[in-house]
C-alpha cells in the first residue's frame, strides 16, 4: 500500500478511458480488477534496442515519502517520485521486436480504496 488513491489515479490519467472500464467493472460480479501493460520496441529496427529502454523500479524499493504531487499544466496533477538511492531499477536490455515485456500496474479488489 503506498497510499495511492484508485480515483485519484484514473482522474489523473488523460490517455485511457478509465470510466468505461469503471462501469464495466462496476456492472460485472468480478471481484477484483487488474490493468496489465504490454511493451515491445517497434519496428523498424536495425539491431535489438539499446537506447532509452523501458525501465521498471523494483516496488519493494519504495518508501512512503518517496511520492510527490507535481502539477503539470498541461496535463493536471501527477504523481512522481523523489530521488532515492535506495531505489533498484530493472530493464530489459537488447530487446528486440519479436520479444514482448507484460507487466501489471495495478490491482483493485472490489469495495478497495486504494489500489
Amino acid at each position: 500500500d503506498y497510499g495511492l488513491v484508485f480515483d485519484e489515479v484514473v482522474e489523473r490519467n488523460p490517455f485511457f478511458d478509465f470510466g468505461k472500464q469503471q462501469e464495466i467493472y462496476e456492472e460485472s460480479n468480478a471481484d477484483e480488477y487488474m490493468l496489465v501493460n504490454f511493451w515491445r520496441p517497434i519496428k523498424p529496427m536495425s539491431a535489438p534496442l539499446r537506447s532509452m529502454p523501458l525501465c521498471f523500479l523494483d516496488s519493494s524499493t519504495l518508501g512512503e515519502d518517496d511520492f510527490v504531487t507535481v502539477d503539470n499544466a498541461s496535463l493536471g496533477l501527477a504523481t512522481a517520485l523523489k530521488d532515492n538511492p535506495e531505489h533498484k531499477f530493472y530493464y530489459y536490455p537488447d530487446m528486440t521486436v519479436d520479444e514482448v515485456v507484460v507487466f501489471k500496474q495495478f490491482h483493485k479488489f472490489r469495495n478497495e480504496t486504494k489500489a
